[in-house]
């Protein structure tokens, strides 16, 4: 999202993300009840109602560019929550008795936080480069820091079909069966995304130039470094203790990603500069995966993943890539 629309719209914003995540719950509920066909229709009506939206804002240019773009995506959107609506027939109901609250402060806050401290440690990064480097150190690592979008869609759709299976096991107490469906989706997914990092890594100077041109030749660094991040966009690392409850230790786990990945930030600028910032971000991230898997007891399951010759040579080739073209 460009600083333009943020200024211009900024008090759309809080409706934005609410679009965002009731579309991303319907879409949980129709996976978990086999609605595919209900998915797939909503898809069609965003995709018809923002492009015949966008044409007719351009057309009529009653709104500035940036704001043309904006208000048909936030348009395609609600139309495809009300899809959602009367397809499915489930309706959000309003019931704030004291039972309720205290499920949302025990569960569904200590969540809240995590989410915004991990969303807060994955750009503090361009806080500090703004006031370490100035506007064009930001500029450079703001074009590097590029992150193929695509990648957590595929985590999510591979995911997301065996969420309700997860579920399922988990309150049953059968853990086991839990972290073996889980672990054979992050398996899945390592076969889509690894090779995907290896190709960024490998062709980050024709992605950068050919996207951004050669005023940003300085950006490549950075932008090989960040392909690294992408490993860890294997799974969605929390889920087995979200269903537990235990959402309390996903906090406390992604606070202490947010304070490794400040330290670090200021001892590898020092050496590396701008892209010693990625490298600090790779390693708070991996902290926060290391310690999300030990408290959910899936550590040694998922560095068995290893043992899998074609994930460790996709592995180890990535990372031979990256430092032999440093």
């Amino acid at each position: 999202m460009g600083i333009d629309i943020i200024i211009e719209a900024g008090f759309l914003i809080p409706l934005l993300y609410l679009l965002l995540s009731a579309n991303a719950l319907y879409l949980q509920i129709g996976l978990s009840i086999g609605k595919i066909n209900v998915i797939l229709f909503s898809m069609v009506v965003f995709c018809v109602v923002f492009s015949t939206s966008l044409f007719a804002f351009l057309y009529v240019k009653c709104f500035d560019f940036h704001l043309s773009i904006f208000l048909p995506f936030l348009l395609a959107l609600s139309s495809q929550l009300f899809t959602y609506f009367f397809t499915l027939k489930i309706y959000p109901k309003l019931n704030f008795n004291s039972y309720n609250l205290s499920i949302i402060f025990k569960f569904g806050f200590p969540l809240f936080i995590a989410t915004y401290l991990g969303v807060f440690t994955l750009h503090i990064d361009k806080i500090i480069i703004n006031k370490l480097g100035g506007i064009s150190a930001f500029a450079i690592y703001s074009i590097g820091a590029l992150e193929i979008p695509f990648v957590g869609l595929v985590t999510k759709s591979i995911t997301s079909i065996s969420y309700p299976k997860i579920v399922r096991h988990i309150e049953k107490k059968e853990f086991e069966e839990a972290n073996n469906i889980w672990i054979n989706d992050v398996k899945r997914a390592s076969y889509f995304i690894f090779p995907l990092v290896f190709f960024c890594i490998l062709f980050s100077k024709q992605i950068i130039i050919g996207l951004f041109g050669d005023k940003y030749y300085a950006s490549i660094p950075v932008f090989e470094a960040y392909c690294l991040i992408l490993i860890w966009r294997n799974a969605t690392y929390g889920t087995i203790l979200s269903v537990k409850g235990k959402t309390n230790y996903i906090a406390l786990v992604s606070f202490v990603s947010l304070i490794v990945n400040v330290i670090l930030i200021y001892f590898f600028y020092q050496k590396w500069e701008v892209v010693g910032i990625v490298r600090a971000l790779f390693c708070s991230v991996l902290v926060l995966v290391m310690s999300t898997l030990y408290l959910e007891g899936s550590l040694k399951k998922y560095l068995s993943l290893f043992k899998d010759k074609l994930i460790f040579g996709m592995l180890l080739a990535i990372f031979i890539l990256y430092f032999f073209k440093q």
